[in-house]
């Protein structure tokens, strides 16, 4: 009989993910791999940056995206829009494709 995989991340991966705000989960081939961005970060060139909570984003008065594009707080007073799926822009305006 063949080994059964456990489909979980080894400790030492949930640790290396981690360090890289990131989530660990096996692939199809029982390939561990650091994935999406952990809770409470989102990616930004690359890598998982902590939330601001209570930023411009949290307030959209005191922020400039379009309805159409989810706003990012990067650090506090400052945030980037980024268009939604489906819509392209520079994230103040977004228009359907």
């Amino acid at each position: 009989m063949g080994q059964r995989s456990s489909n979980t991340c080894t400790p030492e991966w949930q640790r290396l993910c981690r360090l890289e705000n990131k989530k660990c989960h096996v692939d199809d081939e029982d390939v561990p791999q650091c994935g999406s961005c952990i809770e409470d970060h989102h990616p930004i060139n690359g890598t998982c940056q902590p939330v601001q909570n209570g930023g411009n984003c949290a307030d959209p008065a005191k922020n400039n995206c379009d309805v159409n594009a989810e706003c990012i707080d990067v650090h506090p007073g400052h945030h980037f829009c980024t268009c939604k799926v489906g819509y392209i822009g520079d994230g103040m305006r977004c228009d359907g494709r």
